[in-house]
C-alpha cells in the first residue's frame, strides 16, 4: 500500500561547541505527515499507518548523540553535557 512508503528522513544536526576539543552531532528521525492533510478519507487510511510509522522509525529510533572528541572519558561526558545544556538553553537546534 502507498502510505506504508511515506517518505521517512534522518537528519544530523551537528553542534559546533566553539572548540578544538571536538563536535557533538544529533541523530534524529522524521515522517512525512502531510498526506494527513489531503482529504477525511485519506487522513482516516493513512493515519494508522502513519501512527506505526511514527512508533517505529521515530519514538523506536529515538535521537542518537554521537560526541567526537579528542577528550577522554570523563571530561568528554563533561563537556557533552555542557554543550547540550547550551543547546538546550539557547534553543539553537
Amino acid at each position: 500500500m502507498v502510505y506504508e512508503r511515506l517518505p521517512r528522513s534522518t537528519k544530523h544536526t551537528t553542534i559546533n561547541n566553539y572548540s578544538r576539543e571536538g563536535r557533538v552531532t544529533l541523530i534524529s528521525h522524521s515522517v512525512s505527515t502531510t498526506i494527513l492533510r489531503t482529504c477525511h478519507e485519506v487522513y482516516q487510511e493513512a493515519l494508522p499507518l502513519v501512527n506505526k510509522a511514527m512508533r517505529e522509525w521515530v519514538q523506536d529510533g529515538g535521537v542518537k548523540i554521537v560526541c567526537a572528541t579528542t577528550l577522554g572519558g570523563l571530561v568528554a561526558l563533561q563537556e557533552l553535557l555542557r554543550v547540550l545544556c547550551y543547546v538546550c538553553q539557547t534553543k539553537v537546534c
